[in-house]
């Protein structure tokens, strides 16, 4: 028998980076003391970032109470969830046959390798993303705002920044769609390499560049998405716009219907007044924005 435990735990007033440092160092006390895998996760959403769940699972001869204590040498717990599982369940499998391919309105479908896209998806675009590697797989409503503007928009002869790629979905959606060009940015370069495998599983070409830092891109391009979350989407608003054609188009996702009016004061300020809002998709509680330059 196996047991998950979920605990909520306290770290909003660290920064990004140390979020990061303290996940690494109670993964390898946790996993010194038999645990099996722990994982950074929301419970209501994909999001894999900021640090707010750690989901640690273990056999049942790990007590809770050691586990507790380890986490909270460095950190409050708000909460524990406490669930048991047969391990005699294939985890594979089951994730297997509960994950399905994603329609996005007539055009994308989303599909994990291990599926065969059926006849009657024969005109849609076939994007082949494995689930669980990065973020980015189609599941969350902000990556399917984002395929919802790619399916309207004209490509042919245009360049794309991808900022915060993950799995790279959203700059591949884009090469299938016809773009002359997409740049791919993340910092986390283990998203980088998951981006570069998905480019190969979907045959795209040579017309794309990778690198770990907006600065890095070469080049000003006609179409930004961005697909993060409201606070580094502010942070990087200058540097974003910075890569943007005159004349060019801005997709922010990630953010939440309150977080609009914030997000806009920012890239209003960042661009000198030069940025407008032309449209915005939502889906749940989730916001996509479309800005141009003027």
């Amino acid at each position: 028998m196996l047991t998950k435990y979920i605990f909520e735990i306290e770290c909003e007033h660290l920064s990004e980076r140390k979020q990061h440092i303290l996940f690494s160092i109670l993964s390898d006390e946790l996993i010194d003391k038999g645990c099996s895998s722990i994982s950074n996760i929301c419970i209501k959403e994909e999001f894999i970032s900021p640090l707010k769940y750690i989901e640690v699972l273990c056999g049942t001869e790990i007590k809770k109470k050691a586990i507790q204590c380890c986490i909270q040498q460095f950190v409050n717990i708000r909460n524990i969830d406490q669930l048991f599982f047969n391990e005699n369940i294939n985890w594979v499998e089951e994730y297997r046959s509960n994950t399905n391919p994603i329609k996005i309105l007539d055009r994308f479908l989303i599909c994990p390798d291990w599926h065969k896209p059926e006849q009657l998806f024969d005109k849609l675009t076939v994007i082949r993303i494995n689930p669980g590697l990065a973020f980015g797989t189609g599941l969350h409503s902000t990556t399917q705002l984002c395929l919802q503007y790619v399916s309207e928009l004209e490509f042919s002869g245009r360049k794309i920044l991808d900022v915060g790629c993950g799995t790279g979905i959203i700059g591949i959606a884009c090469l299938k769609s016809n773009a002359k060009k997409v740049i791919f940015v993340d910092n986390d370069l283990v998203a980088l390499n998951v981006t570069r495998e998905n480019l190969k599983k979907n045959k795209c070409g040579d017309n794309r560049f990778l690198c770990n830092s907006v600065s890095k891109v070469p080049e000003k391009v006609d179409y930004i998405f961005a697909n993060i979350l409201l606070n580094p989407l502010k942070k990087m608003s200058k540097s974003i716009l910075k890569k943007l054609k005159k004349g060019g188009r801005v997709y922010l996702s990630g953010i939440l219907i309150g977080q609009v009016s914030e997000l806009l004061a920012s890239y209003t300020n960042a661009s000198d007044g030069m940025i407008e809002k032309v449209s915005e998709k939502k889906l749940k509680q989730w916001v996509c924005v479309e800005l141009s330059f003027k």
